[in-house]
């Protein structure tokens, strides 16, 4: 018998080159997110590349610095995130275990070469099934595909893209929370979709830019 009312969220946050352009919205909106979970909640949050942390208290956790490198084989990273959450759940106490278990990947990027999409999307499924584990995914929709989720929230990879994406899935952990195991969960609204999929502003020329009048993304390329 689980624990009534405890939740665990994890969260996966891509720090890979990709997502250094949003690197500093994506720790402020994971930080609000966090702040969001009252109540009896564990959480982690995990960079890409990294190995799941204790969890602790969701009030006690706070938001890495996600600096590159990191590594763009999401689809790896969510397989050992999976695997290892649920050996350390496992772990616990039966009367101390989140009823609830909650994942949300954000990234730009995916990608991996030990879990192929159909094994990572049948750990998923299977989580969800024999479990009622909620998976979410806020960032690219074309990376989402390869990792078996599909509560999906395409967000525009600029900071108001993932401020608005990452307020969406906070309120979509929380109707998760609120639910009881194997329940319909209401996911993404259309209102959602339209705040997180913003037209990306114009890049903005630095003065060297319009002093040779390089436009910003041929800078931008010479910089990778």
């Amino acid at each position: 018998m689980t624990k009534p009312g405890r939740s665990a969220v994890v969260i996966l946050a891509d720090r890979s080159r990709s997502a250094r352009p949003v690197r500093e919205a994506l720790r402020a909106g994971l930080t609000s997110l966090l702040a969001d979970q009252q109540g009896d909640v564990l959480a982690a949050v995990v960079p890409s590349g990294s190995s799941l942390p204790t969890l602790r208290p969701a009030a006690d956790v706070s938001v890495p610095a996600l600096r590159p490198p990191g590594t763009a084989t999401l689809r790896d990273d969510l397989g050992v995130l999976v695997t290892d959450l649920g050996t350390a759940l496992s772990a616990m106490p039966e009367e101390d275990r989140p009823s609830r278990v909650l994942v949300l990947v954000v990234g730009t990027a995916t990608g991996g070469t030990r879990w192929s999409q159909d094994a990572i999307a049948d750990l998923v499924g299977a989580q969800q099934r024999d479990y009622a584990w909620e998976f979410a995914f806020v960032g690219s929709g074309d990376a989402a595909a390869e990792l078996g989720i599909h509560r999906v929230l395409p967000a525009t990879p600029c900071d108001e893209g993932v401020r608005a994406g990452l307020a969406a899935a906070s309120g979509f952990l929380g109707r998760a929370r609120d639910a009881q195991p194997w329940a319909p969960v209401e996911g993404f609204s259309d209102a959602d979709r339209v705040a997180a999929g913003i037209e990306a502003p114009a890049a903005t020329p630095t003065w060297w830019q319009r002093l040779v009048g390089r436009k910003p993304e041929l800078a931008a390329a010479d910089r990778r």
